[in-house]
């Protein structure tokens, strides 16, 4: 499937590039208050997951009795879609603890360019009329074994992040696609976000995958999205890539080894 062209890359020279093949080197006491935030964020999710789902529960609820008493098929499609994104928010918040301590019993055979598609209307929505959504995937066999569920939120974070770079227009490009197995590296899927916003500077860059850290101001963002990406990735034996040119863009790829 694919929907108008990608974006192209800008020159090498302008960019700088983070990638989580790279060993990050961390001081002790860095490394443990990460992980006291780590613990109490841990429960406060089990304080508030119950809450959440115990919401969405009631909205999906509300929408199905909607559903059957609405007569207009198109706010009857909508009220629909309305009732599968609360499912899909119930299945997320029950799973929000697996996101920081991973079982792995959420993984099942996923073909990366179905995630997109499935997904390009609740996406639509996400982004901002003053910005074109550009979608690029790839036919192929090929599967991934990870977690649908932590997928879609990996894709939601990215595509957030893109249009919170965007200031009016501009253009966000999701590509899958398949990369051959070279040498001892094997075959992959990989996901692409890259948007035409303000980019990153290489200081903001080198910390960009740690957890909690942001740059959109108090109550705009927790900054967990990005390593909530890499963490994905690095349960599944991938890897993260993120390109970014200050004034131009940026581009986040998601790395995933097929089965």
């Amino acid at each position: 499937m694919t929907l108008e062209r990608p974006i192209p890359q800008d020159a090498r020279a302008e960019r700088v590039v983070y990638n989580t093949t790279a060993p990050v080197l961390l001081d002790t006491a860095s490394s443990e208050q990460r992980a006291e935030r780590q613990r109490v964020m841990g429960e406060l999710a089990s304080d508030v997951v119950h809450d959440i789902n115990n919401l969405l529960a009631a909205v999906e609820a509300i929408s199905r009795l909607l559903d059957m008493h609405i007569e207009d098929d198109n706010l009857g499609a909508l009220v629909r879609r309305l009732s599968r994104s609360a499912n899909t928010g119930r299945i997320m918040t029950r799973r929000l603890l697996d996101y920081v301590h991973d079982d792995g019993n959420g993984c099942e055979p996923v073909d990366l360019a179905e995630i997109v598609e499935g997904e390009l209307e609740l996406l639509d929505h996400i982004v901002s009329r003053q910005i074109t959504l550009k979608i690029d995937t790839q036919d192929s066999d090929t599967k991934v074994m990870v977690d649908p569920i932590r997928v879609r939120s990996a894709l939601f974070n990215m595509v957030a992040n893109a249009r919170d770079a965007i200031k009016g227009a501009g253009e966000i490009t999701i590509r899958q696609y398949v990369v051959p197995a070279v040498g001892d590296q094997p075959m992959c899927q990989v996901l692409v976000v890259a948007d035409t916003g303000c980019g990153m500077s290489p200081e903001v860059l080198e910390r960009v995958g740690q957890r909690y850290f942001t740059t959109k101001g108090r109550g705009k963002g927790s900054g967990l999205g990005v390593s909530s990406v890499i963490g994905l990735a690095e349960d599944v034996g991938g890897h993260v890539e993120i390109e970014s040119t200050e004034g131009k863009g940026t581009r986040v790829r998601l790395v995933i080894p097929c089965i």
